[in-house]
């Protein structure tokens, strides 16, 4: 239950559709069952919204990724994404490679790596929601009534919740090859799971694949497993001189991204690509060589949208996509200032929003829901706010354009005294 003293507040969601448009109508136009199989058929679908990590409550006591949140999403829609890391002898469902955020496996203060514990020792660890103080997690926190799961128990779940569900299970770093491997010998998934992954440790489709291989896969994965590459705009300078750029222009960072998708189809069956995007000011011409830090930023993101562009166009079987992605938290730092914060893939300790750069600029647009369907026509959103992308979707079908603030209530700390 969650504590009465928490700073995080418990905000019932509501619902702003057109009339008569309700919410499960609305769910089921952006939830669809079968997702890949109607995907397959070609059939004319509204904007898939995928609830990122479920439907997650800090202030009703349920945890990113728990079975609770995983439940709540799909007794309402039938897709979701969830975070997968491995253990030293089995994978499960939690976003950060350490324990620190979400368990207090280790005690007080302390951090364990997933991957140096043993599968059966972390199973059935309680999830744990942190308070917040001035933009740091605290040794308070509210006991869930979740706990580590497997990702065989978590899916078994899941597809007994919701037999027709798709599952996006989200991997990082170079686990990406070991949990592809481990669905290819698992076929009663295959049909309703897609296997996200990172332009980060696989500059080319080639290393992927041989990964794939090494990690022992079924020798069938590459038209079985379906595989959806998260391409970062701001990885493409780093591919881009991976491939012997040295100066940097708009054309180099498209053609590092367009040569990145080519290869991966090259390899392995690609179902879809998702590219977060915000383009602030995208009428402006991007000229030149490429050196200031904000502009190489900027130049990343609009060439977000030439790649997809280009991808819809050569493979017109891959679906697109993007995210609304939302802080983890905001916290007042002084009764002036108040801050917005992500957190550490590896240690979960928080790390506070860039102010007055590009970087600011573009976390606000992608964090705000309907943003990225406006820049270019997408098949799905992962999105933090599923509730509220869907209704600006709805209403957007409608010729209605809904202007939605990234600041979100439910991950605000309520203010505390200070001293």
């Amino acid at each position: 239950m969650p504590r009465n003293d928490s700073v995080w507040p418990d905000i019932e969601v509501t619902w702003a559709l057109p009339d008569g448009v309700s919410p499960t109508r609305a769910i089921d136009e952006h939830s669809t069952p079968d997702l890949l199989q109607a995907w397959k058929d070609g059939r004319r679908l509204a904007l898939q919204v995928v609830a990122h990590r479920g439907f997650y409550n800090y202030g009703g006591g349920i945890q990113e990724n728990s079975v609770s949140a995983m439940i709540a999403a799909l007794r309402n829609g039938s897709t979701i994404e969830i975070d997968v890391k491995l253990t030293r002898n089995g994978p499960i469902v939690v976003h950060d490679f350490g324990s620190y955020r979400v368990t207090n496996l280790s005690g007080l203060g302390q951090d364990r790596l997933w991957s140096a514990c043993n599968l059966e020792d972390v199973v059935g660890t309680p999830l744990i929601i942190r308070e917040v103080e001035k933009g740091k997690f605290t040794e308070d926190f509210t006991v869930t009534g979740d706990t580590i799961v497997s990702l065989e128990d978590f899916l078994d779940i899941a597809f007994d919740v919701n037999p027709n569900a798709t599952i996006f299970a989200d991997t990082n770093e170079r686990q990406t090859a070991e949990i592809a491997a481990w669905f290819s010998h698992r076929p009663r998934y295959l049909n309703r799971i897609v296997v996200m992954f990172y332009s980060f440790q696989y500059p080319t489709g080639i290393s992927l694949a041989e990964a794939i291989d090494d990690a022992n896969a079924d020798s069938n994965w590459r038209s079985t497993v379906r595989m959806l590459p998260n391409l970062y705009p701001e990885q493409l300078p780093i591919l881009a001189r991976r491939h012997g750029t040295a100066n940097l222009d708009y054309n180099a960072l498209v053609q590092a991204g367009t040569r990145w998708i080519d290869e991966l189809v090259g390899e392995m069956w690609v179902v879809g690509l998702l590219m977060l995007v915000a383009v602030p000011g995208r009428d402006e011409k991007i000229t030149g060589i490429l050196t200031d830090p904000d502009a190489i930023t900027l130049a990343g993101d609009r060439a977000a949208v030439d790649i997809m562009t280009y991808v819809r166009h050569r493979y017109p079987t891959i679906k697109l996509g993007s995210g609304t992605r939302a802080y983890i938290f905001r916290s007042d730092l002084t009764p002036d200032k108040r801050t917005y914060y992500t957190t550490d893939l590896w240690t979960g300790l928080p790390q506070p929003w860039s102010e007055g750069d590009a970087w600011d600029i573009i976390r606000r647009l992608r964090a705000t829901p309907g943003n990225a369907p406006s820049v270019i026509n997408l098949d799905f959103v992962i999105s933090d706010r599923p509730f509220d992308d869907i209704a600006i979707a709805q209403w957007r079908l409608r010729g209605v354009v809904c202007v939605a603030d990234f600041d979100f209530p439910p991950l605000n700390a309520i203010n505390t005294p200070f001293n």
